[in-house]
């Protein structure tokens, strides 16, 4: 009974490590989910800034232009110069992104381009009012020059608001 006693006080003096011993070197897993999770990351950025830069940019020139045909029933006869100048801010933008996201322009967009810009100029920097009708034609004009270039299918030239007050104007 003694030995029995005294094995067993031996054994609870004994200090027991529960972990495990880090084998010494480097963590190779670790690294390889580390890098694996940076490069996954990396990926999902640059395919985000992609999608951002071909589709985003339609969209947010399309809701300008609905915007800055909003308004467009509560005008009688002549549009103001600040409205006519938030236009050319427009296709100023405009430009710029098919600039940035087209190489290769053709040249009747570039016609296209140059004739709306040379309209625009002419209304925006003029001493004379611009009517209601010119308005609405630059604001068509536009919309055309945005569905030739854009890759969104849903994006139709000559409809929605602009047409039905359109429309209503000429009755």
């Amino acid at each position: 009974m003694a030995d029995k006693l005294q094995t067993e006080i031996t054994d609870v003096n004994e200090i027991y490590d529960i972990e495990p011993l880090i084998v010494p070197g480097v963590d190779w897993q670790f690294w390889f989910e580390s890098i694996g999770w940076l490069l996954a990351g990396l990926l999902v950025l640059v395919v985000v800034l992609y999608l951002g830069s071909r589709w985003y940019r339609p969209l947010v020139l399309k809701w300008q232009l609905k915007a800055l045909s909003k308004n467009l029933s509560m005008i009688k006869q002549s549009v103001t110069k600040p409205q006519v100048w938030k236009l050319y801010i427009w296709l100023k933008q405009f430009k710029s992104w098919i600039a940035i996201s087209r190489k290769q322009q053709t040249a009747l967009l570039e016609s296209d381009l140059n004739t709306l810009m040379d309209h625009l100029n002419q209304a925006a920097f003029s001493k004379q009012p611009v009517s209601r009708e010119t308005y609405l034609d630059l604001i068509q004009q536009a919309e055309q020059l945005l569905k030739q270039l854009s890759i969104l299918p849903n994006l139709k030239a000559g409809t929605g608001k602009v047409q039905i007050e359109e429309e209503r104007w000429k009755q």
